[in-house]
């Protein structure tokens, strides 16, 4: 399978001190989104894991997994 370029995760969904917006970012402190709303937010702090987890599956048969797998690098 093909290496995806992304963030390195873990990533994790806080509120900005200074500016009150939510924020999503991984544990370097590099901001991955701004301001979406809260069950964005906790969706796309979620997904390094996800990914992690599909790609694990997709390594073992997983016919699913692999679809979306050859999805995420079209």
């Amino acid at each position: 399978m093909k290496n995806l370029e992304h963030t390195p995760g873990s990533w994790f969904s806080e509120i900005d001190q200074e500016t009150g917006d939510r924020i999503v970012l991984n544990e370097d402190g590099i901001i991955i989104c701004q301001r979406p709303g809260p069950a964005n937010a906790r969706l796309i702090a979620a997904c390094p894991r996800m990914y992690d987890y599909i790609e694990s599956r997709a390594k073992e048969g997983d016919k699913n997994a692999k679809e979306i797998m050859r999805d995420l690098q079209a």
